[in-house]
């Protein structure tokens, strides 16, 4: 892999990250809401199997796969991440 790709695929990386980021950010502030909301809110995002709590390890699960694999790239290739 050059190093050109090895970039794209970082930023690849960087992004997917941001959503498991958003997903775990959303359902800790859909706590505040009325328990109406908050189950209207999580049911619409998630993307597995619709139970709050597979989703939520998933994102952590993926997040931190995700981010170990992306630290090694940048290693390898000597690219800095922002």
């Amino acid at each position: 892999m050059e190093r050109e790709t090895a970039e794209k695929v970082i930023k690849k990386m960087s992004w997917e990250i941001t959503k498991q980021e958003r997903f775990l950010g959303l359902v800790a502030r859909a706590n505040s809401f009325k328990p109406k909301d908050r189950e209207n809110i999580l049911k619409g995002a998630c993307w597995i199997d619709g139970t709050i709590e597979s989703q939520i390890s998933y994102a952590m699960n993926r997040r931190e796969r995700i981010f170990k694999a992306r630290a090694k790239l940048a290693k390898r290739y000597e690219i800095q991440i922002v």
